[in-house]
């Protein structure tokens, strides 16, 4: 089998992709689209193994032998950093928390971490900056494309010159077009799927496959070129260097990906794999020591620095001291010297070795830390690592009491126990909204019921109670198609009904009015549009929210409904339980579960400028802004007289949501007695 010399640029250009990642984890100003190094990564990995392949003899044989090489490259340092953070998590995780770390350790040991992350698509489930294994999805990626390249080389030799070729871009395109369609219509599937992805790794097998071709005149392996073709060569490698390092300032989360957007760096990427070999000024930095070395360092600190920044975050909360982000830092370099020199370079020896004996040891390795993962997982966490009296003391205080009377016939809850409406006796009460009114669901429906009234619910996550208005994901995207039916139709169902007599509207309602999540302006913007066509604008969102509350309640009100329009409570830039937890647990007190009230001001600013127009507009509507009730002074807490009140970073949990009923229960009886 033919060899080929080594390319110092590739590892440069690994080295980039790694700080791009790294930097961008870390919180590097400016830096808000670091992640495309990954992106750079699979184009490196298309051309790699697109050269392993193109020098085997596509035998059953060479390719078992292939994938074998592959297994010890990625397998053993990947397995040491899951046995660490799982001997973390033995040591300071809550079971919860140590029951899907062991969830994440067996999906990414069998290299199927993407599917695993794609599926878990619960709407409360847990934030990624909990996932200590999150990143380990882009190995199953990988992972899952050597299948399929070894698969399709398989088949190549048999394959007439024109049929590779059309093969080859029927695949390129198909992807492409796949990887666009998702990102429109669902971009986390989008984002995890290996199909999606394909394409990256093509554009790299392409530049391999040029440069192979025995038509090519070559020198030592560099292009024969003249000077001026040579000078013009070195201007595109400069621009195609030149856009890797500054498209990581200019795009950010909020862009659709990988499509079309990944397209640019990845070509450029792809030129310089099949050009920088070429002297001159790019292949001198990419080829420089530093670069080499930190290239040889790029699988590790790819593997490290995430565990180390959410175990921080499990330590601080998300706003990791900078004192600490600058030592994690450094150790992250450290820990990933410690990696190479003593994991990952000679398990990649192991991997050239024909011993049975080597390879069912490392077979019988990784199965051991499989079977450990699957134990923690079978025991729910392990929770008898802790005292019993300790989870119990978490469970009672972190969690919300089973029911309203529980609730009430504890003074220390006063806050929670809402008071009896005697006028909601023989009523039915529909609430409408997003996962914010999913969070006020089963705690109205239990004091509607002491009540002697009823409830119908018209609630789904992230769908807003708000008719004629169409809610997208990017400016190109479809509307989201699960919310069609709650929107006009719910309006006009509530119409029609004549025993609901009080309407309760609510939502994450900020989300709505900027098109931003809480502190994530570059993520996920969601956009308003008045028609399935129209193409959106962030800037038009507030006024299209507005304008259909205006109606929903104008038409309400004239089929003599009373209408509640409940605000949003504070988004916390913390997990609120966890936050919670972890203070009962160092037997610390709960101040530091709170935000500034200024920046949940800031947050909600938009939002109350909307109702109170809507008030002045409508007297009869009942307004109600539940932010007071978690808010004193500078700081709004998530923990109220010692309880938890949050179920994560926004929403409420029963126990919270009783505090908004109180609320609504007194502000009821108030406009009652008026009457």
């Amino acid at each position: 089998m033919p060899t080929s010399h080594f390319r110092a640029d590739i590892q440069g250009l690994r080295a980039i992709s790694a700080l791009m990642v790294v930097l961008f984890h870390f919180g590097f100003p400016g830096l808000s689209g670091g992640f495309l190094g990954v992106d750079i990564f699979f184009v490196i990995s298309g051309f790699l193994i697109t050269q392993i392949l193109h020098r085997s003899d596509h035998s059953l044989t060479d390719l078992v032998v292939f994938l074998r090489k592959r297994a010890w490259r990625l397998a053993p340092a990947q397995t040491a950093v899951i046995l660490a953070s799982l001997v973390y998590g033995y040591l300071y995780l809550l079971p919860d928390d140590f029951d899907e770390l062991a969830q994440e350790s067996l999906s990414s040991l069998t290299f199927w971490a993407n599917i695993y992350f794609n599926n878990d698509s619960g709407y409360f489930a847990r934030d990624a900056i909990y996932r200590p294994l999150l990143h380990l999805w882009s190995l199953g990626v990988e992972a899952q494309f050597y299948v399929l390249a070894a698969i399709a080389f398989l088949f190549i030799n048999v394959m007439s010159q024109k049929t590779k070729k059309v093969g080859f871009w029927v695949v390129v395109i198909l992807s492409l077009v796949l990887a666009q369609i998702l990102a429109f219509t669902d971009p986390k599937t989008a984002f995890y799927n290996p199909l999606t992805r394909l394409w990256e790794f093509m554009i790299g097998g392409f530049a391999a496959a040029y440069l192979a071709r025995e038509r090519i005149e070559t020198k030592n392996g560099i292009l024969s070129e003249t000077g001026a073709i040579r000078r013009v060569g070195n201007l595109f490698d400069g621009l195609a260097l030149a856009a890797i390092l500054l498209l990581p300032f200019v795009y950010s989360e909020g862009l659709s990906w990988p499509m079309p957007f990944a397209l640019v760096p990845c070509l450029a990427a792809g030129w310089l794999l099949l050009n920088a070999e070429r002297p001159g000024l790019t292949r001198r930095v990419l080829s420089h020591p530093a670069m080499i070395f930190l290239g040889n360092l790029s699988y590790a600190l790819y593997l490290v620095h995430w565990p180390l920044i959410v175990f921080a975050r499990f330590q601080y909360g998300p706003e990791i001291p900078i004192s600490v982000r600058v030592a994690l830092f450094l150790l992250t370099f450290a820990l990933s010297a410690a990696v190479y020199f003593l994991i990952e370079s000679p398990c990649r020896a192991f991997g050239r070795r024909r011993s049975v004996s080597t390879h069912l040891t490392g077979a019988g390795i990784l199965a051991c830390i499989f079977g450990l993962g699957l134990q923690i997982h079978i025991q729910d966490g392990l929770p008898d690592r802790f005292p019993k009296s300790i989870l119990a003391d978490l469970e009672k205080l972190g969690s919300p009491p089973p029911s309203l009377r529980d609730i009430c016939d504890e003074p220390k809850l006063a806050f929670a126990c809402p008071e009896r409406v005697p006028s909601l006796a023989g009523t039915t009460v529909a609430i409408w909204g997003d996962s914010h009114a999913m969070a006020l669901d089963a705690a109205l429906a239990q004091w509607l019921e002491a009540n002697d009234a009823s409830i119908v619910s018209f609630t789904h996550d992230s769908c807003p109670p708000l008719a004629d208005v169409y809610l997208k994901s990017s400016l190109l995207s479809p509307p989201k198609q699960k919310c069609l039916p709650y929107g006009r139709p719910t309006l006009e169902r509530l119409l029609r009904d004549e025993s609901v007599q009080i309407v309760v509207l609510t939502a994450r309602w900020a989300n709505y009015m900027t098109g931003h999540v809480f502190e994530k302006d570059a993520a996920g913007a969601i956009y308003l549009a008045s028609s399935p066509w129209e193409v959106p604008s962030l800037a038009q969102n507030q006024a299209l929210a507005q304008n259909s509350l205006e109606t929903t309640i104008s038409l309400l009100q004239a089929a003599g409904k009373q209408v509640v329009l409940i605000g949003p409570v504070p988004e916390l830039n913390y997990d609120g339980i966890r936050c919670f937890n972890r203070s009962r647990l160092q037997e610390a007190d709960t101040s530091a579960c709170a935000i500034s009230k200024d920046r949940v001001d800031a947050r909600l600013q938009s939002t109350r400028h909307s109702f109170a127009r809507l008030q002045t507009e409508f007297p009869d509507l009942l307004v109600l802004d539940p932010a007071p009730l978690f808010c004193s002074g500078p700081r709004c807490q998530s923990v109220l007289d010692g309880r938890n009140v949050y179920r994560d970073d926004n929403h409420l949990n029963d126990l919270g949501a009783f505090a908004v009923i109180k609320d609504l229960s007194k502000a009821l009886n108030t406009r009652q007695g008026r009457e």
